[in-house]
């Protein structure tokens, strides 16, 4: 599976949020993106997902231009972002990943075609290791590592082989992070795993590549060439720091320096 973004641009009105990237990322494997609060992460995931029509260049999903078309990203590409309006629905877990399910049958009904979407809610949930007495739980009541663990499952469901996963640990207490970061490296296995983080530390050991961005693509490639403090300087400034020496961390508001 190979997703390859063309000379994209990306402008909301008058503010460039991406210019004019060239990446091409490889599956099944974990890529890390990295960058600062408005370097444009989450305009490249949903512009890979279909969901913004760059002024620009084009995308590509396993050779077919999905540039600007989330019917046809959807084909392949799931996308998880930041917050999800179900989290403040009176649904329980198992209904949540259900009714994401049945809002994709209804705009990819190929995809899901003969399937019963409650067998597929519960693999998905028993996938990401959420605990069955859980299930019938309204999402809202769940902690935040529970509650990710359930938007996760609603991605997974869709059966593509790539995922989008918008800071996913970002709201996560540490002892969650690390089990959740467990659980996507587990995930990546078998899936392209695109996931934008602040902090790459618990990671680091599972990625294939890491992405910088500051708008334009600053740096790509293996964890060893990028995750070095000289190249993250680059986009963070003095916010990288060396803990212990020889292994930089991003110590800012949005991250966690690992001890």
């Amino acid at each position: 599976m190979e997703v390859v973004l063309d000379s994209v641009t990306v402008a909301y009105g008058d503010a460039v949020a991406l210019e004019d990237v060239t990446l091409r990322l490889r599956g099944p494997g974990l890529v890390l993106l990295m960058g600062p609060n408005g370097a444009g992460k989450t305009t490249l995931m949903r512009a890979v997902a279909g969901l913004v029509r760059p002024l620009r260049g084009r995308v590509l999903v396993d050779g077919v231009d999905v540039t600007g078309r989330p019917e046809a990203a959807g084909r392949f590409v799931a996308y998880m972002p930041q917050t999800a309006p179900e989290v403040h629905l009176p649904l329980t877990a198992l209904e949540a990943v259900e009714w994401y399910l049945s809002i994709a049958r209804a705009r990819w009904p190929r995809l899901l075609a003969g399937r019963r979407l409650r067998s597929i809610a519960e693999r998905a949930l028993e996938a990401v290791g959420l605990p069955r007495d859980m299930w019938d739980k309204p999402v809202a009541s769940l902690s935040v590592g529970l509650r990710q663990r359930v938007m996760l499952a609603r991605v997974l469901a869709l059966g593509t082989p790539v995922l989008l996963l918008d800071e996913p640990l970002a709201p996560v207490d540490p002892a969650g992070r690390a089990e959740l970061a467990e659980l996507l490296a587990s995930i990546a296995r078998e899936r392209l795993v695109v996931v934008s983080v602040h902090d790459p530390s618990l990671l680091r050991p599972h990625a294939a590549m890491v992405v910088l961005l500051r708008r334009r693509l600053v740096a790509a490639g293996r964890p060893d060439e990028v995750l070095r403090a000289e190249v993250l300087e680059r986009v963070y400034g003095r916010a990288v720091v060396e803990v212990p020496p020889g292994q930089p961390h991003i110590a800012d508001s949005h991250s966690h320096v690992a001890r």
